[in-house]
C-alpha cells in the first residue's frame, strides 16, 4: 500500500541522476551558443542578384555596327555607361562587386578590398555616389555614372561598368544604359 522509497543516488538531481548527466551537455550546448553566435554573425543575405550586362567594348562594337564609319556622326570613345538602381523600400543594403578583381564566393561577406556595402551607415566599407551617410530610404535612386576608356577598362576597378555584380537584401529595380561620349547613340535595357 505504501510506495517503497527510493534510494538517495536516485533521487530528483542528486549527483548521480542520469538527469543530471544529460542536463550537462545541454547547458554546455546553451553556453557555446550564446558565447559564439556573435563571432559567425553575417550580413544579411540577398534576395536579388544582378549582373552589368553588355559591357563597353562590345557595346561599342554594337555601336559601330548601327552607325558605321561614314555615318554623319561617327562613334566615339570613351563609352559612357550609366546604370541606376531605384531603392523600393527603407532598410536595403546592397552588396557591389567589381568585375576585375574576381566575384566574392559569398557577396554578403565580401573579402576583397573593391567590394563595398552600401546602405549598412557604414561609409568605412563604401557608400554609393550621391549618399555621403551610407543610409537608404524608400524610393531612394543611386546613379552610377562613368565614362569608360575602352583601353584601360580591365585594370580599372573603380569604375561602375560592364560585367560588375550587385545583390540587394530587399527588391530594387536597375536600369543600364551606355552611349559614346560624343554622339546622339544610346542602348538601354532594364532589369526588373
Amino acid at each position: 500500500m505504501f510506495a517503497k522509497p527510493r534510494p538517495a543516488e536516485n533521487r530528483a538531481c542528486g549527483r548521480s541522476s542520469p538527469r543530471f548527466w544529460l542536463a550537462i551537455p545541454g547547458l554546455l550546448i546553451v553556453w557555446l551558443m550564446l558565447t559564439t553566435t556573435p563571432l559567425f554573425a553575417a550580413n544579411p543575405p540577398p534576395v536579388q542578384v544582378f549582373f552589368i550586362q553588355a559591357p563597353e567594348d562590345q557595346g561599342f562594337a554594337a555601336l559601330k555596327g548601327i552607325f558605321p564609319g561614314n555615318s554623319p556622326q561617327p562613334i566615339k570613345k570613351p563609352i559612357v555607361s550609366f546604370t541606376s538602381i531605384s531603392v523600393i523600400a527603407a532598410g536595403t543594403i546592397i552588396y557591389y562587386d567589381q568585375w576585375e578583381d574576381g566575384y566574392e564566393i559569398d557577396i554578403s561577406n565580401p573579402t576583397q578590398p573593391t567590394t563595398q556595402t552600401w546602405g549598412d551607415g557604414n561609409t568605412g566599407n563604401g557608400a554609393p555616389p550621391g549618399f555621403p551617410g551610407d543610409i537608404l530610404g524608400a524610393n531612394s535612386v543611386i546613379v552610377l555614372q562613368s565614362n569608360i576608356n575602352l583601353a584601360t577598362r580591365k585594370s580599372i576597378a573603380s569604375d561602375f561598368d560592364g560585367g560588375d555584380k550587385f545583390a540587394s537584401t530587399r527588391s530594387i529595380a536597375s536600369t543600364r544604359a551606355f552611349w559614346d561620349s560624343e554622339s546622339w547613340t544610346k542602348v538601354c535595357e532594364t532589369y526588373l
